[in-house]
C-alpha cells in the first residue's frame, strides 16, 4: 500500500511525479453540463475525488519557489504531502477555511542546523507566531536539504478529531504557505501566500489544444475602488461559418493581484429582442461599466445578456469537456457575450490593474453530443433577507416540471460538472444539496460539507 511504502522514508528530492491518467465514463445519452447556482452554499467545484496513488502538483507562489504535491490514501484516510521550497530555513503549510492565519491548522517543518529534520503541529491565533497544538497530528516521513532547497514529506489524517485542526473534506479551502531564510520561527515578511484548492479534487491531465482554435474574452481594466463591484464588458465572437463546439475553458487569472481580487466571473450570451444583435456592437472593446448601476443599466444593453456560458470561482481550474461532448456556438455568424467580473477590494486600494478573463477552446469538428447549461437557485431580491441572529436559514430554489420538460429530453441527461456558489452569507451553512427525481427516488448530486 502507498502508506506502507512511504513509511520506508525513501526520499525523492525534486521528485515531481507524473500524474496517472483519469478514466472518463462514456455517455450514452445527450450530454448536458449542469451548473448549480445556489445562493446559500460555498464556492466549490464538485468532481470525482482522486484515487489512491494519484498525485496532484501545484505551484503555490508566483516565482516558482514553493511547490506542493499531495496524494490521498482513502483506505487509511490519510493525505501525504511533499513540499519542495527554495530555502534552507523552515517551511510552513496551513489549512484555512477563510484564508487567514486565525484558526488555521499549521505545520512547520524543515532540516535543522544539525542536519536532522524536524516538524511541529500548530494552530493560528491571528497574524502572529502560531501556537503549538496540544496534540501532534502532522507526521514527518522525511526531510532533506541541499545548498538552496528543502524537501519534506509529511502526512496527517483527513479528520484528526482535533479541535485545533481543520478537517480535510471535498470542500474548497485555502492552503496558506510561508517559509523563512533560517529555521527560527519568526515573521516571514513577504515569503508567504494563499492558494485556493480542493485537496480531494481529481488529478488534472494536461490537454493538448494544438489542434483546436482559441478565442479570448479578457479585460484589462483598472479595478474599481469600492469594496466590491460587478464590472461588465461586451465582447464579440470570432466569425463562425456554421456550428462549432466549445471543448474547454482556460481561466486567465494569473498574477497574485488578480487571484487576490477576482472573486468570480461569469460569461453570458447576449440575445437582443427580434434578434437585433447589432445593438451590442457599439460597446465592443470599450472599458465597460458597473453591471447593475442605474446609469449603466439605462445606457448599456446588459439586460439582454442572461444565458450563462461559463462561470469561474476562486480556486477554479481549467475545464475541458469529455472527448465526445461539445458546447454548441455559431448559430449566427457573429455572436456577442458579456463578461461580468466580481472584483473584491475590501481595503479599497487604488491604481490597481490586471488581466482577468478566459480563453475559450473550440473546434469546427462537431462531437457526438451537445452540452448545455442548467442553472438552479434563487433570484437575489430585496426580499431575500436573513432574519437577525439566525442560526440557520434555508433558501430553496425550485425548478418546475414546465422547466424540466422544456430543458431536459425524455431520454434524460448525463451530468459531468457541477458548480456551487455563494458569497459570505453562506459560509456557515452546514449543508445544501440539489436533488432530482428519477423513478420516484430522490438522487443526491452534490453537497458542500459542514463549514466552521
Amino acid at each position: 500500500m502507498l502508506f506502507n511504502e512511504l513509511e520506508k522514508k525513501k526520499v525523492f528530492f525534486f521528485n515531481f511525479l507524473k500524474c496517472s491518467s483519469v478514466t472518463k465514463q462514456n455517455m450514452e445519452t445527450r450530454g448536458v453540463v449542469l451548473y448549480v447556482f445556489l445562493v446559500v452554499t460555498v464556492t466549490v467545484t464538485v468532481t470525482t475525488v482522486n484515487g489512491d496513488g494519484d498525485r496532484i502538483l501545484e505551484q503555490l507562489d508566483q516565482n516558482g519557489k514553493f511547490f506542493a504535491s499531495w496524494e490521498i490514501e482513502f483506505s487509511t484516510k490519510i493525505i501525504i504531502f511533499e513540499l519542495t521550497v527554495e530555502t534552507i530555513g523552515y517551511i510552513g503549510l496551513g489549512l484555512s477555511v477563510h484564508g487567514g492565519m486565525n484558526n488555521a491548522d499549521i505545520m512547520v517543518a524543515g532540516v535543522g542546523p544539525n542536519g536532522k529534520p524536524y516538524i511541529g503541529d500548530f494552530h493560528g491565533i491571528g497574524n502572529t507566531i502560531p501556537r503549538r497544538d496540544k496534540q501532534e497530528d502532522w507526521v514527518l516521513l522525511s526531510g532533506v536539504e541541499n545548498g538552496t532547497h528543502t524537501n519534506v514529506r509529511i502526512y496527517r489524517r483527513l479528520d484528526t478529531c482535533d479541535n485545533e485542526d481543520v478537517p480535510i473534506t471535498s470542500d474548497t479551502m485555502n492552503m496558506i504557505w510561508a517559509y523563512g531564510v533560517t529555521d527560527d520561527l519568526v515573521y516571514h515578511s513577504h515569503t508567504r501566500g494563499t492558494h485556493v484548492v480542493n485537496l480531494l479534487d481529481t488529478v488534472t491531465i494536461p490537454t493538448d489544444t494544438s489542434t483546436f482554435k482559441q478565442w479570448d474574452i479578457i479585460v484589462d481594466t483598472p479595478m474599481p475602488t469600492t469594496s466590491f463591484s460587478y464590472w461588465c464588458t461586451i465582447h464579440k465572437s470570432p466569425r463562425f461559418l456554421g456550428i462549432n463546439h466549445i471543448v474547454g475553458f482556460k481561466p486567465f487569472v494569473k498574477t497574485k493581484v488578480a487571484i487576490e481580487h477576482t472573486h468570480h466571473f461569469v460569461i453570458y450570451k447576449c440575445e437582443a429582442p427580434d434578434h437585433n444583435n447589432e445593438i451590442f456592437e457599439p460597446f465592443v472593446g470599450d472599458a465597460g461599466g458597473e453591471c447593475y448601476g442605474e446609469k449603466e443599466m439605462a445606457t448599456r444593453p446588459t439586460q439582454y445578456c442572461k444565458n450563462i456560458l461559463y462561470d469561474w470561482g476562486a480556486g477554479g481550474k481549467e475545464l475541458f469537456l469529455p472527448e465526445h461532448v461539445g458546447f454548441p456556438v455559431g448559430t449566427r455568424n457573429t455572436e456577442y457575450y458579456m463578461l461580468e467580473i466580481h472584483y473584491n477590494n475590501p481595503t479599497r486600494i487604488t491604481n490597481v490593474q490586471f488581466l482577468t478573463g478566459v480563453s475559450i477552446i473550440y473546434t469546427p469538428k462537431l462531437r457526438k453530443y451537445d452540452a448545455g447549461m442548467f442553472t438552479v437557485g434563487h433570484t437575489v431580491l430585496a426580499s431575500l433577507l436573513l432574519p437577525p441572529k439566525s442560526q440557520d436559514f434555508k433558501i430553496v430554489g425550485h425548478c418546475s416540471p414546465e422547466c424540466t420538460t422544456r430543458g431536459i429530453p425524455p431520454e434524460g441527461v448525463k451530468i459531468f460538472n457541477v458548480l456551487l456558489h455563494t458569497h459570505l452569507a453562506g459560509l456557515r451553512k452546514k449543508k445544501f444539496f440539489f436533488v432530482v427525481v428519477s423513478k420516484m427516488q430522490m438522487v443526491w448530486i452534490c453537497q458542500n460539507p459542514k463549514k466552521f
